[in-house]
C-alpha cells in the first residue's frame, strides 16, 4: 500500500513529463519486490535527476507538493527551493517552504522565507495576506508577539474574514 500510494502521489506530481519507453527507475540490480521502500524511493530520485532539469520548475514545484504531503519534508525542500529560482513560484515556494520549515521545528528558517516572500512585488494580495498571516503566527511561536500583533492588524485591515483573525486580534487587544 505504500509503494502504491507513493507511486500515485509521485504519478501525478510527474504526469506527461515521460513517454511510455522512459522509466524514471535506474535499472535495479533487484526486484522491486526485493526492494526495501527507502531502496525504491532512492531509485527514483535518481530517476528524477536524469529526467528533470532544473529549469523545469513546475515539476519541480509538484514534486514538492507531493512530497510534502507525503511528509518527506527534507525532500519537500529541496523541490521548493530549487522551483523558488522562478519568479512565476517564488511566492508560493516561501510559502512552501516556511510551511515546511516551521513543520520541522526550524523557526528562524521559516521566518526568513515568509519574509522573502513578502518582499516579492506583483503578487495579489490575498496571497501576501496568507503569507503575513503565516509569518506573524510563526513570530507569535517565537515568543515575539509585539511584531506578530502588528502583522495580524495588518491581515485584519486587509480581510477581516481570513482565518481566525478575529480572535487573533481580539487576544492582541485585550494585551
Amino acid at each position: 500500500d505504500e509503494f502504491r500510494e507513493l507511486a500515485n502521489e509521485l504519478g501525478a506530481a510527474l504526469e506527461g513529463l515521460q513517454s511510455s519507453e522512459e522509466s524514471l527507475f535506474e535499472e535495479a540490480p533487484k526486484s522491486p519486490e526485493e526492494m526495501s521502500f527507502e531502496e525504491v524511493f532512492e531509485e527514483f530520485k535518481k530517476g528524477v535527476e536524469k529526467k528533470v532539469g532544473e529549469e523545469d520548475f513546475a515539476t519541480h514545484y509538484n514534486l514538492g507538493i507531493a512530497y510534502k504531503e507525503m511528509e518527506l519534508l527534507d525532500e519537500a525542500i529541496g523541490e521548493f527551493q530549487l522551483a523558488a529560482r522562478s519568479p512565476q513560484y517564488f511566492v508560493e515556494c516561501c510559502s512552501m517552504l516556511g510551511i515546511c520549515f516551521r513543520q520541522k521545528g526550524l523557526l528562524e528558517l521559516a521566518e526568513k522565507w515568509y519574509r522573502k516572500g513578502l518582499t516579492a512585488q506583483g503578487f495579489p494580495e490575498e496571497v501576501m495576506t496568507g503569507i503575513k498571516y503565516d509569518l506573524a503566527d510563526t513570530l507569535e511561536e517565537m515568543g515575539n508577539g509585539e511584531e506578530a500583533g502588528v502583522l495580524f492588524r495588518e491581515v485584519y485591515a486587509s480581510d477581516a474574514s481570513y482565518r481566525d483573525i478575529r480572535s487573533r486580534i481580539k487576544r492582541y487587544s485585550a494585551r
